[in-house]
């Protein structure tokens, strides 16, 4: 029987975008076939007058079916109206018999922020498996191990797959905390480092440093210098500081690592403090949104 829920607009309902990778099936699912109301990530592999066939991404191309009833949600609507051959979609999981390994889906119930956070994390996971599937290629290390002895263990930790690359860009301790081997570790560090951008945080405080001594000005100087030693020491890859107007000196700092970040800027506010008192002045640090 056919739903006469409401009309959906095909442009906000049909995902967006194709994925055209061409990396080797695997079976990303630690499981070996979804589970009664599970979500996935399907490609429709086949259209016909009665519903779709769907190609399962995360479960080494599994196949399952789509009822059309499950698809459009009237007699006056068309299937291609939502789907088409080789489009990446989001379903829901709404019969699993394993014995026969049959699965059937429903792409009118998944509602529209849970199509959009799949789909978002799918496209982490395909660029977590292509840079997987070159520290294969490196290593000779077949990619469904990978996945399985490495994905997984970094999935649990950071949420996806793809979380790993990020962390090494911002620190070399990332790895340390999976227990990885140090050979693929290695890898993955280098794999980051030539395929992955991460965008930089940006800090910014307010200094006022006083000292009316008669060696003030070189002392001021000395003091912002040292500052901007410290920070790139403790981590700040780009540090700038600059006068606004003598007491006042505005301080910029940026890293990929936002925790190692707010640690240098603790530390050298401190520092600025410490070292002003010694010389006979004083000083004072604000941050700034």
């Amino acid at each position: 029987m056919i739903s006469s829920s409401p009309k959906m607009s095909s442009d906000s309902h049909r995902d967006k975008g194709r994925d055209k990778s061409s990396l080797p099936q695997v079976r990303i699912a630690r499981r070996d076939m979804p589970e009664l109301g599970e979500l996935v990530i399907g490609t429709v592999s086949k259209i016909t007058e009665h519903g779709a066939y769907v190609r399962l991404d995360e479960y080494n191309g599994m196949e399952a079916y789509v009822p059309v009833n499950e698809i459009v949600p009237t007699l006056f609507r068309d299937i291609t109206d939502y789907l088409d051959v080789g489009r990446k979609a989001v379903f829901k999981v709404i019969r699993v018999e394993r014995g026969r390994r049959l699965i059937d889906l429903s792409y009118r119930k998944v509602r529209d922020e849970e199509r959009e956070k799949m789909l978002l994390r799918w496209k982490r996971t395909v660029k977590a498996l292509r840079l997987f599937n070159m520290i294969s290629q490196k290593l000779g290390i077949p990619l469904q191990k990978l996945i399985e002895d490495v994905g997984w263990r970094v999935e649990d930790y950071y949420g996806d797959m793809y979380g790993i690359f990020e962390a090494v860009i911002r620190s070399d301790e990332a790895l340390g905390k999976l227990g990885i081997p140090e050979n693929i570790a290695n890898a993955i560090k280098e794999v980051a480092a030539q395929h992955v951008d991460v965008p930089k945080v940006e800090l910014k405080g307010m200094i006022r440093l006083i000292n009316i001594g008669p060696n003030g000005v070189e002392s001021i100087r000395n003091i912002l210098s040292a500052a901007r030693s410290a920070a790139v020491k403790l981590g700040a890859e780009e540090v700038e500081i600059y006068t606004i107007g003598p007491p006042r000196y505005k301080v910029i700092m940026r890293g990929r690592d936002p925790k190692r970040l707010e640690a240098a800027m603790e530390e050298v506010s401190k520092l600025i403090v410490v070292e002003a008192k010694k010389s006979g002045g004083e000083a004072s640090f604000s941050r700034l949104d």
